[in-house]
């Protein structure tokens, strides 16, 4: 039996990636670190696919972190794409290779993870 309800927390994460990339200025100063929004992009992704591994986990998936993976690198070009026709910002290619290599890091460690 499925369990859709195990999805919500990375649902609504993705509508807040939405909301924040619809905006055509960032609301924060980013710190003072080298490619800060890099690493940004790093995190907000390895968080969704985190997210997205759970539920698929919780609902029986044969393979939940790869499909993790795959739906928040899928994701990630997605919001970029939807970023070129936002005012004030700008599609970019680093951005969604970061958003794929935190997917990547986090999918690659709970499947190393989930086989100890």
């Amino acid at each position: 039996m499925t369990k859709p309800y195990y999805f919500i927390p990375a649902i609504v994460y993705m509508v807040l990636i939405y909301t924040v990339s619809s905006q055509p200025k960032l609301i924060v100063d980013l710190p003072d670190v080298s490619h800060a929004d890099k690493w940004m992009h790093f995190v907000a992704y390895g968080l969704l696919c985190f997210l997205l591994g759970i539920a698929a986990q919780k609902n029986g998936f044969l393979r939940p972190w790869i499909w993790a993976f795959v739906i928040a690198s899928l994701y990630g070009a997605s919001d970029e794409i939807h970023q070129y026709f936002v005012p004030g910002r700008q599609a970019d290619f680093f951005d969604w290779f970061a958003d794929t290599l935190g997917a990547l890091f986090v999918a690659v460690f709970a499947r190393l993870k989930t086989e100890s």
